[in-house]
């Protein structure tokens, strides 16, 4: 049999990207549709690991399974809650480990605005539920009122009960009769909307005449890459700004020498991009505010030549005190009026307070200075 992991959060198409890029672990539909056209009609076991995730997701899970010609078979190695039990309801046969559970529940969201809006949100919620409950009516032959009940209670099931119930067809290892205690269900590694949504439109901007909202099932908050986008892993057509950081590999094969050329493609190594950043925050980070250097980095992402003028203005340069120092001291010398003349040529090191390097470099100097001639090593008895 071909195996189908169904694990991590259950999410939008639309989504995909971003988790696979930063490496959690996630299922949209589109994902499940494409392992079910490599399977190609032939038997599968379906790995059901997940604490669910979108509602929606879930449902389309559920259609592309059940819409599967082949054999299939879906099993519960640890939790399938929420969305993912209703894709779970999908396939033809399903069974479920003995320490593993399976949870149905209401859906759920959030609503902002008066008595009307919040009307529609209760209305679209009671609809809502009531199509979940089909899937779970379709697999267990339960009344509606029964399942709106157990949803409502946020029912867990063992192995046995979801049998005992119909939500799964038999227990795995059942002659071995081992069972082992589920530690807890945890609904951690979801990655915040905005980073999302900042992936997205960093992809969108690589892509040339990438268009915005042309899907149809995008919420109006998002922005969505057009069908054909693909992560940063694969070969993407080169724009203008990008070019000069990237190499051109040829995509013309040579029995189509006659044919127009292909344009040139490249590979975006976003994390070797990410990578110098950070390299070159950590070389300024020692004269500026760790809160700072911590948010540029982590928090709100920028480089380190914006993060050097951000400490500038706020204030926060640990070693801004010896300019302010520099700047009072010709003040009271009287030497603001003297104007700059014509001097030879020398060896000494000259700086550029344009380049990073060299205002660190300056930094670290002054700091040395003001160091010496003090008295080192005192200690108070």
């Amino acid at each position: 049999m071909i195996r189908i992991d169904v694990s991590g959060r259950i999410i939008r198409n639309n989504e995909q990207p971003a988790y696979d890029y930063y490496g959690y672990d996630a299922t949209s539909p589109g994902k499940v549709r494409k392992m079910l056209q490599e399977a190609g009609g032939q038997p599968i076991e379906v790995y059901f690991n997940s604490p669910g995730g979108d509602v929606y997701a879930g449902a389309e899970i559920f259609t592309e399974l059940r819409e599967y010609k082949g054999e299939s078979v879906g099993k519960i190695p640890s939790i399938a809650a929420s969305a993912a039990s209703v894709a779970a309801m999908g396939v033809k046969k399903l069974l479920i480990s003995p320490p593993a559970q399976l949870m149905i529940h209401n859906a759920a969201t959030g609503t902002w605005g008066d008595k009307n809006e919040h009307q529609l949100t209760l209305d679209m919620l009671n609809v809502t539920d009531r199509a979940i409950a089909n899937a779970y009516i379709f697999k267990t032959r339960k009344k509606q009122d029964e399942i709106l009940n157990l949803m409502s209670k946020t029912t867990f099931f063992t192995a046995d009960d979801a049998v005992k119930h119909g939500f799964a067809d038999g227990v795995m290892f059942e002659a071995e009769n081992q069972f082992s205690a589920v530690a807890s269900l945890h609904d951690e590694g979801e990655l915040p909307v905005r980073v999302i949504e900042k992936f997205q439109n960093e992809i969108i901007n690589l892509i040339p005449n990438a268009s915005k909202g042309e899907d149809d099932s995008m919420s109006n908050n998002q922005i969505q890459p057009p069908t054909n986008a693909v992560p940063p892993s694969v070969p993407v057509a080169v724009p203008p700004l990008v070019a000069a950081s990237v190499t051109p590999v040829s995509t013309v094969a040579p029995q189509a020498a006659s044919n127009p050329p292909v344009a040139p493609v490249a590979t975006i190594d976003f994390a070797a991009q990410e990578r110098l950043r950070l390299q070159a925050i950590d070389a300024i980070a020692a004269n500026i505010d760790q809160e700072l250097v911590n948010e540029a980095k982590y928090i709100n992402p920028i480089t380190a030549e914006q993060l050097a003028f951000k400490a500038m203005k706020e204030g926060k340069l640990l070693n801004a005190g010896l300019f302010q120092e520099a700047v009072e001291a010709n003040r009271a010398a009287g030497t603001e009026a003297v104007q700059p003349q014509a001097l030879s040529q020398s060896s000494d090191q000259e700086f550029d307070l344009k380049n990073l390097g060299d205002v660190n470099q300056i930094f670290n100097a002054l700091a040395s200075q003001s160091q010496q001639g003090r008295p080192h090593n005192i200690q108070r008895r």
